[in-house]
């Protein structure tokens, strides 16, 4: 197969990046009318896992559900809250972003692969991966896992994931 490969590629600021007029702006919509949102939550709220939580996800997502807490939709314009639960054997294989997300573990343990080093994650254990950072997550235990993620800035709408195993998938038919 040959012909000529085109995309679009869309990536967060770098560090030390100039971050001016980029959050700030000027007009209508800039600053939302409540400044804050408060709210509650209760694990209880979580919907049943499924690997259909994430939209195009097919085989690289199974077991999770999450819940946003805090996105666009509450007039957040850079930052994303949500609780997600894995029930055992739950996952998302390696995939990196255009955003930084980080992760609070609150209940149970989650094997982590970050940057290619397998960890282990319980209650109290967080981890960050930077834009680019290639990471995946796997419930390996018979026992539920809980965790608290931010994103930053919000992801797009569309092709929020790239998927290792997909794009190797991809280059492999290319050949």
């Amino acid at each position: 197969m040959s012909g000529t490969g085109a995309w679009l590629e869309v990536s967060a600021p770098l560090p030390e990046a100039s971050l001016e007029d980029t959050v700030f702006t000027d007009g209508p919509g800039a600053t939302p009318e409540t400044p804050y949102r408060r709210g509650r939550f209760d694990v209880a709220d979580l919907p049943d896992p499924s690997g259909a939580i994430l939209a195009g996800a097919g085989a690289n997502v199974g077991g999770a559900s999450v819940k946003l807490l805090i996105n666009a939709d509450s007039g957040a314009s850079q930052f994303v809250l949500m609780a997600l639960r894995y029930v055992e054997g739950g996952l998302i294989k390696e995939h990196d972003h255009a955003f930084e997300e980080g992760f609070f573990f609150i209940e149970g343990e989650i094997e982590a692969l970050l940057d290619g080093e397998t960890h282990t994650l319980a209650p109290g254990d967080y981890c960050w991966s930077s834009v680019e950072g290639m990471h995946a997550l796997t419930n390996r235990s018979d026992a539920p896992v809980r965790w608290l993620e931010t994103q930053a800035p919000q992801p797009p709408s569309r092709h929020q994931f790239r998927y290792r195993a997909d794009w190797e998938r991809i280059v492999a038919g290319a050949g």
